[in-house]
Parts: C-alpha cells; sequence; structure tokens
C-alpha cells in the first residue's frame, strides 16, 4: 500500500457514510497539538460521503441490484406458485442479495482504499503513530478526517 506505515501505526475500523465540515486544515498544526499530537481518529462514514468517485458507485450498484430485480421477473406471479417454485424463487433471491453485496464491496473497496491511503499518508507527514476509527473513539485524540476529507478532493 502506498507508503501504509506497519499496522501497528494505523488501525482503522468501521464502515460507511456520515457528515462534518472543517477546512483550511494543513498538516502543520496537527503536529503543534503536543497533546494528543501521536493519536488521531477518521471518521471512514464522513470520508466516503465526501469521496469525489461515490455517486458514481452509487449509480453502479443501484444499475447493477436494478438488472438482478428484473432477473426476477422471469418467475411471474408469486401466487400462482407451487411450493416448489417458491422455493426456487426464494433460493433465487437470496443469490441475488449475495452477488449485489458482492459487488457492492467489489466497488467500494477502491473508495475504502483511497481513504486507508490518505490516511496513511496524513499519518507519515504529521507523525501520529495511531490513527483510530472515530467510532472507537470515545475521548480525545485529534480528528484528522477533514484532511483526508481535503487530500480525497485533490485526487
Amino acid at each position: 500500500m502506498n507508503g501504509m506505515k506497519p499496522v501497528l501505526s494505523i488501525v482503522i475500523l468501521g464502515t460507511l457514510i456520515g457528515v462534518g465540515v472543517a477546512t483550511g486544515m494543513v498538516v502543520a498544526p496537527v503536529m503543534a497539538q503536543s497533546t494528543y499530537a501521536s493519536i488521531g481518529f477518521v471518521d471512514v462514514q464522513e470520508a466516503l460521503a465526501a469521496h469525489p468517485d461515490l455517486e458514481n458507485v452509487l449509480t453502479q450498484i443501484q444499475q447493477y441490484e436494478q438488472a438482478k430485480i428484473d432477473e426476477l421477473g422471469q418467475y411471474g406471479d408469486v401466487d400462482g406458485m407451487t411450493a416448489e417454485e417458491r422455493q426456487q424463487f426464494m433460493e433465487e433471491i437470496y443469490r441475488i442479495r449475495e452477488e449485489v453485496e458482492n459487488e457492492r464491496q467489489r466497488l467500494t473497496e477502491p473508495l475504502i482504499q483511497d481513504i486507508i491511503d490518505a490516511t496513511s499518508d496524513i499519518g507519515d507527514e504529521s507523525g501520529i503513530e495511531v490513527i483510530l476509527e472515530a467510532g472507537s473513539v470515545m475521548w480525545g485524540g485529534l480528528n484528522l478526517t477533514p484532511l483526508v476529507k481535503q487530500r480525497l478532493a485533490e485526487m
């Protein structure tokens, strides 16, 4: 991974979507925060929501999902199905759900990787040794989310 420090130095946990605002920050102020300079956190959901490619990925997921739903149209009227046909129909629904979830993961993995890479770079540049996902921080630490969002916007 692009300049990523060992696992000891970067810990990112969590998943998607949130909202927050902060602008005009640069790495130098991060280093100036002596109390929490070695521990930071990133709201991965907020960063993901700000990713410049998210809208395109969501559109692709929606189109894929609709195509899979359209496949179910071949089964016709559920009320007129035999027990065996209903069983096949239910198995098809479960199969399609799994395919859609796999496609969702495949399409969002690069976005998450971008967030990880941006976070790693910011950690390297600022000397922050531990970076957690915001949901695992109860108190303290330095919020690096605005810097990560800025870095994503520059991609």
